[in-house]
C-alpha cells in the first residue's frame, strides 16, 4: 500500500475489519473526558515506518479509558533515526 506500483487487496473481508476498528475507536464505552484529578497514562511506540501514542486515563472501575491518540508515518529522513530518537520524537 505504501509503494506506488504495489498492489492493494480490499475486499468486503478488509473493510469490515476497518469498520470495527473505526467503530470502537470512537464509541463511547472506550473513551473518556480529562480528569485532572487522577494520573495519567501515556503509551508510546516507535516503529521503523511510524510512530503512535495513546493517552489513557482509569475510570471508577480502574479500566482504561482512550483520552486521546496520534499516529504518524515517518517522513524518509525521519526514517534513517535511531530508535532512541524515533522514541523521542513520539514524546513530541
Amino acid at each position: 500500500m505504501l509503494k506506488k506500483d504495489g498492489s492493494v487487496v480490499w475486499g468486503q473481508i478488509q473493510q469490515e475489519i476497518f469498520d470495527i476498528i473505526k467503530n470502537k475507536l470512537i464509541m463511547k464505552l472506550i473513551r473518556a473526558y480529562f480528569n485532572f484529578n487522577k494520573l495519567f497514562k501515556l503509551y508510546m511506540n516507535a516503529l521503523n515506518i511510524k510512530l503512535g501514542v495513546v493517552l489513557v486515563l482509569d475510570d471508577e472501575e480502574e479500566k482504561e479509558r482512550i483520552i486521546a491518540y496520534k499516529a504518524k508515518r515517518l517522513s524518509i529522513s525521519e526514517k534513517k533515526y535511531p530508535i532512541i530518537k524515533k522514541k523521542c520524537l513520539v514524546a513530541v
